[in-house]
């Protein structure tokens, strides 16, 4: 961990040449690493040097499943010490929208919100998305009730004048071999919501982890500013192919709330989902002090 810390003040704090001297990546790559060079850049201290620390009215509610919780240690990190925002909220593994829209509706009541980020896969292993009887729903009446509760989310969020950042989720090794159709599912639904709420932006975190074509990919490049395990390429993903900790994600990584290696594909995750709302963050502050100086 001691570690990890010092690479994400690295990060953070790092000078403009090794944030942006980042090594020349192959066409196959290519379209994975926009959003994380411009995460670095957005986060370096320079650039943020104007962003109040701890301000009561930047509090940022961060909510999901397995890829959230995943992306949680670095995403925090990002947000508080690279944003300087506050972070609330819950993500679990195999959790739906459903599970978590008590906390949000608590978050929203006791909190002023500045953004809500958002990542779920469309899961449907807890009883809030079976039948009555505790039977399972059908792939068409998941995605449905998937897309109604995402909907419920984000109006909750928006009617409080909080600004929703909706991620997209990566295609799994397992949903590859077998010809699933399931991300590409999930992510349609959220992309819909997004689309038709004007307070709502389409983050697409998962081309970040994934490679130029949107297929599984195992590696991608190393980036200048992370240690790199595998020779010029990193391990992205964990062994079942499906999440981020490549130490051995259930047996460890679930025990500790955390991942005890660097963990590439999190952070890359991480990157993207935080730095749009690091970025309107650092807009709307400079906006409100324009306002008051004239």
């Amino acid at each position: 961990m001691r570690l990890m810390a010092a690479l994400l003040v690295g990060v953070l704090l790092g000078d403009a040449g090794v944030l942006g001297g980042i090594s020349p990546l192959g066409a196959d790559d290519a379209a994975t690493f926009p959003s994380t060079q411009r995460s670095a850049q957005l986060l370096d201290e320079r650039s943020r040097s104007r962003v109040p620390t701890t301000p009561s009215n930047y509090t940022v509610g961060y909510y999901g499943d397995s890829f959230a919780f995943d992306a949680a240690e670095h995403a925090h990190h990002l947000l508080e010490t690279g944003g300087r925002l506050q972070v609330v909220g819950a993500s679990f593994h195999g959790v739906a929208v459903c599970d978590l829209l008590p906390q949000m509706r608590s978050d929203v009541a006791s909190q002023d919100l500045f953004a809500a980020v958002m990542v779920f896969a469309g899961n449907a292993f807890t009883d809030c998305m079976k039948k009555p009887d505790g039977r399972q729903l059908s792939k068409r009446a998941t995605l449905k009730k998937f897309e109604t509760d995402l909907q419920a989310a984000v109006d909750m969020f928006v009617a409080e004048g909080t600004r929703v950042y909706l991620g997209t989720v990566p295609t799994s090794r397992l949903q590859e071999s077998f010809g699933s159709d399931w991300s590409l599912a999930t992510n349609r639904v959220v992309r819909r919501v997004a689309k038709r709420t004007a307070r709502a932006k389409l983050i697409e975190s998962a081309a970040v982890v994934l490679n130029a074509d949107g297929d599984y990919t195992e590696t991608l490049p190393c980036l200048d500013f992370e240690p790199c395990l595998n020779g010029k390429r990193n391990l992205i993903r964990e062994s079942t192919g499906i999440h981020f900790c490549t130490s051995g994600y259930e047996d460890v990584a679930v025990a500790v709330d955390t991942c005890p290696v660097w963990s590439s594909g999190a952070f890359r995750f991480a990157a993207a989902l935080t730095s749009p709302v690091v970025e309107d963050a650092q807009k709307y502050w400079r906006r409100q002090q324009d306002s008051t100086s004239n």
